[in-house]
């Protein structure tokens, strides 16, 4: 009977100071966000950061979020032009755009998707079903897929920019 006591009060003591240590990281959290909620009332309004955004990529807005990126405040803004999705990243503090994508896009992308498809298709004879410009890491890929006479599907990678297949994939 003794040794329920004691297992109970233990059991008790560790509930409240585990109690403890959470309110103290609410009050941490609380006073974390308190600080974003004063620092966010110095910036630019999403409404302003969409419109930097669009003198750079003529588009429509998809997106906005605000996020801290290497240690500052930006709004990622989303554009949709020509099938392509860009990333304009907007200070949240001046309202200035930091970076062009459609620049960026121009100087990185030195093929064209029919070039890339040829590539593709000289390496597997088929047909290409899907075939798509996108970034990944910051460097602009073709993804193609093949349906050869089979039935069988083949994932390529293109570099955008040298033509180099950077990765084939046969689907199971």
């Amino acid at each position: 009977m003794m040794k329920k006591v004691l297992v109970a009060t233990a059991l008790t003591g560790t509930l409240v100071a585990g109690g403890f240590t959470l309110q103290a990281q609410n009050t941490n959290q609380t006073a974390n966000a308190e600080q974003v909620v004063q620092k966010k009332s110095s910036f630019v309004s999403k409404k302003q950061a969409e419109k930097a955004a669009l003198k750079v990529v003529k588009g429509y807005v998809d997106d906005v979020d605000l996020e801290r990126k290497k240690g500052k405040w930006v709004y990622e803004v989303e554009i949709k032009k020509g099938g392509f999705e860009y990333k304009v990243y907007v200070d949240a503090k001046t309202g200035k755009a930091l970076n062009d994508p459609v620049k960026e896009k121009k100087q990185n992308v030195k093929i064209t998707k029919k070039q890339a498809e040829k590539i593709a298709l000289a390496k597997v004879k088929g047909t290409v079903t899907d075939s798509d410009l996108d970034k990944e890491n910051g460097v602009y890929i073709y993804e193609i897929e093949i349906t050869t006479p089979s039935g069988e599907e083949v994932d390529f990678e293109i570099s955008a920019k040298t033509g180099k297949i950077l990765k084939q994939e046969w689907d199971d």
